[in-house]
């Protein structure tokens, strides 16, 4: 059982950065001292704010708060190494300054960490503020790992990472990397053999909003989130050309704006990837080719749906029904929740 204690040397070190976020602040603060596992000490760098953001923080009287100030905004990579740089914890616990935390959520995680000493990164499922959405990510390292192929499993804002491994494999922020900084990190800690876990439960809340750096600067996130994509597929594809992986990449990133042949295409480039990992062992083998196929399977799915319903001169009835309909042996895979899904997908796409 952890001890609840507050010692001078903290087991967990609470980081967060901030720039002008006055209005989510008090909330997201409150979230962590009000966690029933106390053994912490919560380390807030204010990012250069010119709104009521040191207000704020200097207005709390509690020891475990420790507050850094950046002369300038200096952006979110650089701030969070000067916050693990200064963390004494064993453990670094993430949070976003418009999150809040489930009361149980560093209690639980820390037990799970203490428990399973070969997991160096564990985060948690997720709620989306004010709407009815909840996010199961993958459980397990092996599914985590292969999600990492085609998005981020991962919340940022819910992760406790053992502090030895960054200390030990030099996973610190990438401080040219301004955004998706998270899932470049979990990519570069998946090649260093790093053990990931989320707990299955819903001990975050994260907030949607106007002003977040997902919303304010969505097309640099997914310039940057494409280069560290890229980095967990580079030696899956040296033999590729560049034309080969750029159709590759149409299927990795479910672009559904591809012409038929390159779709047959793809399919051969899927087989040729599966050979190259056989040979490779980067991932266990029945694991990734069973992952990927499905993946192929599901991106079929869509792509003969929303061409279907957008170019019905190109793409007859026979296709549709050929391609999303049939019954053969790969179409155990789907079941009808995947399919209301896959159609969901697809009709969102043409309504945007």
């Amino acid at each position: 059982m952890v001890s609840d204690k507050i010692n001078i040397n903290p087991l967990v070190s609470v980081v967060m950065a901030v720039y002008n976020g006055r209005e989510y602040l008090g909330e997201a603060i409150d979230s962590i001292l009000n966690q029933t596992f106390k053994t912490f000490e919560f380390i807030i760098i204010n990012d250069g704010s010119d709104d009521d953001t040191l207000s704020i923080l200097s207005a709390y009287n509690d020891k475990r708060i420790r507050i850094i100030n950046n002369g300038k905004n200096i952006g979110l990579s650089k701030s969070l190494n000067i916050g693990i740089l200064n963390a004494k914890g064993l453990f670094i616990a993430r949070m976003d300054a418009d999150d809040i935390s489930h009361p149980s959520r560093f209690q639980q995680q820390v037990q799970i960490l203490e428990n399973n000493k070969n997991i160096g990164i564990c985060g948690t499922w997720f709620k989306i503020l004010n709407q009815d959405v909840f996010y199961k990510y993958p459980v397990s390292d092996i599914d985590i790992k292969l999600s990492l192929l085609f998005h981020n499993p991962i919340c940022h804002s819910s992760v406790l990472i053992r502090k030895e491994c960054i200390d030990n494999l030099n996973l610190f922020y990438d401080e040219n990397v301004r955004y998706a900084q998270d899932y470049d990190l979990w990519i570069r800690a998946s090649q260093k053999n790093v053990i990931f876990y989320n707990v299955p439960e819903f001990l975050l809340n994260h907030r949607i909003h106007n002003n977040r750096i997902t919303s304010k600067h969505e097309s640099a996130q997914k310039s940057f989130a494409m280069a560290a994509k890229k980095k967990i597929w580079e030696k899956l594809l040296v033999a590729f050309s560049n034309n080969e992986k750029q159709e590759l990449f149409k299927f990795i990133n479910n672009d559904l704006s591809l012409a038929k042949q390159n779709l047959k295409n793809i399919t051969q480039y899927v087989n040729v990837v599966i050979k190259e990992n056989y040979n490779l062992k980067i991932f266990p083998e029945k694991q990734f080719s069973d992952y990927i196929r499905y993946k192929l399977l599901f991106f079929n799915r869509q792509y003969y749906v929303y061409n279907y319903i957008i170019n019905r001169h190109q793409y007859s009835f026979k296709d549709y029904k050929t391609n999303f309909l049939s019954k053969d042996s790969s179409f155990k895979y789907l079941n009808y929740k995947e399919i209301i899904k896959v159609l969901f997908i697809t009709l969102s796409k043409l309504f945007r």
